[in-house]
């Protein structure tokens, strides 16, 4: 089930509604992903008119909406100087390894002195790379000195 989903919490004959749905939704995806029986029952409130795509074409439609997101990695990843170098055809092998990170605000991709073991490629947002100021008290406790005269 997707967008304009509205929780509803109201008991009819033994069931709970879970969600009321509207044009634009759609429903009955996961079990066409995964095989399983239905996990819910749908039942119109209304006259509603609806859309469908058999198993086989929902499929086809999922491949075609992967590979569109891939060619527009491949691309974006093109754009990076480290990487314009590269064809499209290794790019395109390469982002098969691509893993798709989404952090919050606040998150710590990595600390200074963790292990490497990969690379970070920003596609949106900002971030703050700091480094831990070490300094010989012995020469000058005030930061500001040290910062104006590295």
């Amino acid at each position: 089930m997707s967008s304009r989903v509205r929780p509803v919490d109201l008991i009819d004959d033994g069931f709970i509604d879970i969600a009321r749905l509207s044009a634009g939704c759609s429903c009955g995806e996961l079990s066409l992903i995964d095989g399983k029986p239905r996990m819910a029952t749908i039942r119109c409130l209304e006259e509603s008119h609806f859309i469908t795509l058999s198993r086989e074409d929902y499929a086809a439609a999922l491949i075609e909406i992967e590979n569109k997101k891939k060619a527009a990695q491949v691309n974006f990843v093109k754009n990076i100087p480290i990487f314009s170098k590269l064809t499209r055809t290794f790019l395109t092998r390469l982002s098969h390894f691509f893993k798709p990170l989404n952090c919050t605000k606040d998150y710590f991709l990595y600390r200074e002195g963790d292990p490497a073991d990969r690379v970070f490629i920003v596609k949106e947002g900002e971030f703050v790379v700091s480094k831990k100021l070490i300094t010989d008290t012995s020469e000058s406790n005030n930061i500001q000195d040290i910062l104006e005269n590295p």
